[in-house]
């Protein structure tokens, strides 16, 4: 795309398979000087004959690649000759005596996250899946951003700084660049595996482009052959046929839709995008009725105030005050309870989505509690959790007695840490082992 070269070509195809050939003879070349350090791999010598064979093959491909980039080609079938030694021919060619290091040194994995790292537009020999897409970002919010690519094949193409500008703005709007300023003549260029107009990259484009680089790879392809909605079973067999008759080792073949949930969605994501409405938040009143509940959770009181009370409509604002434990665990509780309240005022389910995770945290102080509906608690959260979903949902929790020692929520005075109970008076650090010195 950034030379200006469509995908589904036959220019496109050779430019690939003059380039992968130069990739692997390089690979083999440098494994040549690897074996002169090293020495050959351990079974160099049983399997010399087979692997010299397939190292013509390399070479008898390269030779056949096409003049469209003869200079590459070129360059390609000089790095062969050096691998190979002097009077190529078919099974004719003499490998170096050193032999080779690696039995094989190239394939093509999908690479996904190397190619991002390295600021590449698409991973492997995939195309791009299409010139506009949403990447969702941690927290919720999303972004779309277009192929780096396309300003540069714009450019590669002729066209203008104000064309660019222009078709670059009409991909952003609508995804693709059928009806933009650019000519009709070059929409090959900018096709996409999933376009968001109505060009695509057919299937056999796809069987085709790794089957034109497939003669110059040590091992195999990875990579999905990416098939519309309408596909049949037939239209299927027909690509297995397809890449078995063209020499391709491996293929995978995707139907769109036919998997609920789906990592890459242009059409659907860019149209739910733009019909995303931004969420708004709904404040409580200044005056509004709430009541405080308080519980006793080993040994130390928590003071739960939550707005509005039960059976008067969904919680929406929840405060927690607890004694014995400081500012800074009482920081860290007064956050989350405004965190929980603001998430509930923004909509986020109560159950799945804020409760679920609360339920079963595990932390001092913990155990028996004076609510005969919650007589066991492992943390403040734990309780707090089994609180609401009792007065506010339909969830039915099952108490469950806490696990390993009982935290006192008094801490050592010799290193800090949280003291446990031992025996029926005694407390001790599980850190240092110091002791109240009232253990009998």
């Amino acid at each position: 795309m950034s030379w200006g070269i469509p995908y589904d070509s036959e220019k496109g195809r050779t430019l690939a398979s003059a380039i992968t050939s130069l990739l692997t003879g390089t690979a083999y070349n440098t494994s040549v000087e690897l074996a002169d350090i090293k020495g050959p791999f351990k079974h160099w010598e049983k399997n010399q004959e087979v692997m010299e064979d397939v190292l013509d093959r390399h070479y008898q491909a390269t030779r056949k690649i096409g003049k469209d980039v003869a200079n590459l080609t070129a360059k390609a079938i000089s790095v062969w000759r050096d691998v190979l030694g002097v009077g190529c021919g078919r099974r004719k060619s003499v490998p170096k005596p050193v032999g080779f290091r690696n039995c094989q040194t190239t394939l093509l994995a999908p690479t996904g996250t190397i190619a991002f790292m390295m600021d590449c537009a698409t991973t492997g020999c995939e195309p791009d899946i299409g010139l506009k897409k949403t990447k969702f970002l941690v927290g919720g919010s999303s972004m779309q951003y277009v192929n780096p690519e396309v300003p540069g094949g714009l450019r590669t193409l002729g066209y203008s700084r104000e064309q660019t500008a222009a078709i670059v703005k009409y991909v952003e709007e609508h995804g693709h660049v059928e009806g933009s300023p650019l000519n009709p003549s070059d929409y090959a260029v900018f096709d996409c595996s999933y376009g968001a107009g109505q060009r695509s990259l057919s299937i056999e484009a796809h069987v085709d482009f790794v089957a034109a680089i497939q003669p110059f790879v040590s091992g195999a392809i990875s990579k999905t052959f990416n098939m519309p909605r309408t596909a049949t079973v037939l239209d299927v067999q027909r690509t297995f046929l397809r890449a078995w008759e063209k020499g391709v080792k491996s293929i995978t073949v995707y139907r769109e839709g036919s998997k609920l949930s789906e990592p890459l969605r242009v059409k659907e994501v860019m149209e739910q995008a733009n019909k995303a409405t931004v969420l708004k938040r709904a404040r409580m009143p200044k005056d509004r009725p709430s009541i405080t509940h308080d519980a006793n959770i080993g040994g130390s009181s928590l003071y739960l105030t939550v707005s509005p009370p039960p059976g008067q409509g969904p919680l929406k604002e929840v405060f927690i005050r607890i004694s014995k434990f400081g500012s800074t665990v009482g920081g860290l509780l007064d956050s989350f309870a405004t965190l929980m309240s603001v998430c509930l005022q923004y909509g986020v389910p109560l159950e799945e989505g804020i409760l679920k995770r609360m339920r079963d945290t595990q932390f001092a102080p913990s155990g028996v509690t004076d609510d005969t509906n919650i007589p066991m608690a492992k943390s403040i959260l734990d309780y707090i959790a089994q609180w609401i979903a009792a007065n506010y949902t339909e969830i039915e929790i099952e108490n469950v007695e806490v696990q390993g020692p009982e935290l006192t929520g008094e801490t050592c005075t010799a290193c800090g840490s949280m003291m446990q109970r031992n025996g029926a008076s005694c407390l001790i650090c599980p850190n240092c082992s110091n002791s109240t010195g009232v253990c009998g």
